[in-house]
């Protein structure tokens, strides 16, 4: 978890964009990119003046339907703060 100074800058992220970004039912954005060893799933959450992100990096040997699972569930646990 993590803060970004916007959800557009959180946006921004190391590697090749494989899905999304995608707006999510809660007004977020997800997307999952990937680089030469790993893959990584990022949700967005605009909070205040910023945006928090949750993301989930696994080597690319383990990305898969467990690892997004993983990732939704962190996801649904995530409780964001405008500080």
């Amino acid at each position: 978890v993590q803060r970004a100074a916007s959800a557009e800058a959180a946006q921004e992220v190391p590697g090749t964009v494989l899905d999304g970004p995608a707006e999510t039912a809660d007004g977020g954005v997800q997307l999952q990119y990937t680089d030469s060893d790993r893959t990584s799933w990022r949700h967005i959450e605009p909070a205040g003046k910023g945006a928090w992100t949750v993301t989930l990096t696994v080597p690319q040997r383990a990305a898969g339907d467990t690892s997004a699972a993983l990732f939704e569930l962190l996801v649904e646990g995530f409780s964001p703060t405008t500080a």
